[in-house]
């Protein structure tokens, strides 16, 4: 693990927020599946990874906007 990767985290979470920027994503991920750059056996994983990790960041959205309306 290196120390970078909190912060890219980070910064991948809130550029995906953006819809038209989420959309790219998934149009790039959809082309990398289709032409095979990532293996079959890795598809499952990173598809259940980028489901969860919407999942977490519209939740934590969803926390922090009900915590500031209280």
């Amino acid at each position: 693990m290196y120390p970078s990767e909190s912060i890219l985290s980070e910064a991948a979470a809130h550029l995906m927020q953006n819809s038209n920027v989420l959309g790219k994503i998934m149009s790039l991920l959809q082309t990398a599946l289709q032409n095979g750059y990532v293996k079959p056996g890795y598809r499952g994983e990173l598809i259940v990874h980028l489901i969860l990790t919407i999942a977490w960041d519209r939740k934590i959205l969803s926390s922090n906007s009900s915590d500031l309306k209280a």
